[in-house]
């Protein structure tokens, strides 16, 4: 997002603290409109920034998940399990596998070697598989196979 669209979402975060502002409850304006436009900005960073959109809930249970297992890892010496990590967070284990598997598939892409020469969509496009595509090793045993074959084949007599 360009610096000129923060302050847009800065904007209608001001203009949102605007029409909610209560001076009957004894907080300052200040401090209510700071509020409102930093959670504008940070939910428009979190819509728009993304290639994937993640909910927002989501992306908040992804950073208490990170957090939490770093703080169990330095605690305890080792990574903690799915189990481990569900009964800390209060989480069904059904849930906590999905956020597992989701900090994985995060971790796995921002782990991508970064060249600053290259740009962004090669260095995703070079870093993952075609699932539809075979090994190039096994289209080179068919070739062979196949080659040999047809040696085989013009080798026999037509009757047979």
């Amino acid at each position: 997002m360009s610096l000129g669209d923060l302050i847009e979402e800065g904007n209608v975060g001001l203009i949102k603290a605007v029409d909610y502002f209560d001076p009957d409850r004894g907080t300052r304006f200040s401090t209510y409109a700071a509020w409102w436009i930093k959670q504008s900005i940070k939910l428009a960073l979190l819509t728009n920034v993304q290639p994937v959109h993640i909910p927002t809930y989501m992306v908040a249970l992804i950073n208490q998940w990170r957090h939490t297992a770093a703080e169990l890892e330095n605690r305890l010496g080792r990574g903690a399990d799915v189990e481990e990590m569900a009964d800390i967070m209060q989480l069904p284990l059904r849930k906590a596998k999905i956020i597992y598997q989701i900090v994985g598939i995060l971790s796995s892409v921002k782990n991508i070697s970064c060249d600053d020469d290259s740009d962004e969509e090669q260095k995703l496009e070079a870093s993952l598989q075609d699932q539809n595509v075979g090994k190039p090793e096994d289209a080179l045993v068919a070739d062979e196979e196949r080659a040999k074959v047809l040696r085989l084949l013009n080798e026999i007599d037509p009757r047979e």
